[in-house]
């Protein structure tokens, strides 16, 4: 089945997230340790994780997609929905008789591409 914007099916394109190998050293999965995201080549081997950072990097999906720089995918799946209504309506008639109406309505159904599952 093909895709198409008028289908109301939106794939939304891969986004880069940690690689399985981050995402296990972030997580402490398989024996890994944030530790070992540091390392001299980038200049930060020995240097303390912040842990606020640390939570923060804890946020981003594991990788679902293989790739290089892009590799989480995801579909759409939230909607959102307004309904707004305004009135007004001033009165009047007489020192040169006076009249205003104001009605607006807007019924707004949204979809939202969803790049990280939050």
């Amino acid at each position: 089945m093909a895709i198409t914007r008028d289908s109301g099916l939106f794939r939304v394109p891969p986004r880069p997230a940690p690689s399985l190998d981050q995402f296990n050293n972030i997580n402490s999965i398989g024996g890994g340790s944030p530790q070992a995201i540091l390392n001299a080549g980038n200049g930060t081997a020995g240097l303390p994780i912040d842990p606020i950072a640390l939570n923060y990097l804890k946020l981003f999906p594991a990788p679902n997609v293989n790739g290089a720089g892009f590799n989480y995918s995801v579909n759409p799946s939230k909607t959102q929905f307004s309904h707004t209504v305004d009135a007004r309506i001033d009165h009047k008639f007489n020192a040169s008789n006076n009249f205003y109406a104001r009605y607006t309505y807007n019924n707004v159904a949204t979809r939202h591409r969803q790049y990280l599952p939050v």
